[in-house]
Order: structure tokens, then C-alpha cells, then sequence
């Protein structure tokens, strides 16, 4: 189980329902293993669900500022937090 260390390091992604019922179930536990989610909802008219999570994968985010955008990515057996801009954050393949 892993260990936050800064309760500051937020981000958001999203993941198409898709993608969640073909994965297996290894990959999810490891993904889901590297964050503690604090919000999810499901976006109807895309088919994902957006979430907001703490992990130390993310940037620190000072009280004030948006929280940044991030696309996982699984090579070698290891999810890797990639930041995105917004814009992209609605057109990637995670949606």
C-alpha cells in the first residue's frame, strides 16, 4: 500500500468506462495502488470518469492554483503520471 507523503500533490484524470471494463484487473490495482482518490463523477456525454486524486506522481499544488491535468500511461508494468494541458486533457486516449 503506498504511502502519500504530501497531502498537496493533486491532480486530475480521467478514464473511459471502456478502458475500465477491458483492463485487467492487475493493472487497475496498480494504478488505483499509486493514489487515493478524493473525487469521482462520471461525464455521461463522454463516456469517462473524471477524477481528482492525491498522489506523489503529481506536481504540489499551492492553495489557490487549478489543479493540473495528467494522463496515465502503463509501460514495463509501471504507471507513469504525464501532465497535460487542459486542452489535451479532453482529447486523450484515456477518453
Amino acid at each position: 500500500m503506498p504511502i502519500i507523503t504530501n497531502l498537496k500533490h493533486l491532480g486530475r484524470f480521467q478514464i473511459h468506462i471502456k478502458l475500465i471494463e477491458k483492463a485487467d484487473d492487475y493493472q487497475l490495482k496498480k494504478l488505483f495502488g499509486k493514489c487515493i482518490i478524493t473525487r469521482a463523477e462520471m461525464i455521461l456525454h463522454t463516456g469517462a470518469i473524471d477524477y481528482v486524486a492525491l498522489s506523489d506522481d503529481f506536481d504540489l499544488v499551492k492553495p489557490g492554483e487549478q489543479i493540473p491535468f495528467y494522463q496515465w500511461a502503463f509501460d514495463a508494468g509501471v504507471w507513469k503520471a504525464k501532465r497535460i494541458n487542459e486542452e489535451n486533457f479532453y482529447k486523450s486516449d484515456n477518453n
